[in-house]
C-alpha cells in the first residue's frame, strides 16, 4: 500500500502529462514521487486528476521531454 504522505504531496502538488520519447504516456507528480506509464492519454489524465484529487490546474501537458525517460 501507498505511504499517505506521498498521496498527501501529490495531491498538493501538480501532474505533468506527455509522451516519452518512446511514445509511451506519462503521467508523474512534478517532484517524480508518483507516476505511471499509461496506455493512452485519457488513462494518463484520468490517473492524473484522482491523484491531485481533481483539482483545478494540477495537470500540465507538456512535449515530450527527457524527463521522461
Amino acid at each position: 500500500m501507498r505511504n499517505s504522505s506521498l498521496q498527501f504531496e501529490a495531491a498538493a502538488q501538480g501532474f505533468l502529462v506527455g509522451r516519452d520519447f518512446d511514445g509511451r504516456w506519462v503521467a508523474r507528480d512534478e517532484q517524480g514521487h508518483i507516476g505511471g506509464v499509461f496506455v493512452d492519454r485519457a488513462a494518463a489524465i484520468h490517473f492524473a486528476l484522482a491523484e491531485s484529487n481533481h483539482r483545478p490546474g494540477a495537470i500540465r501537458l507538456v512535449p515530450a521531454l527527457s524527463l521522461f525517460n
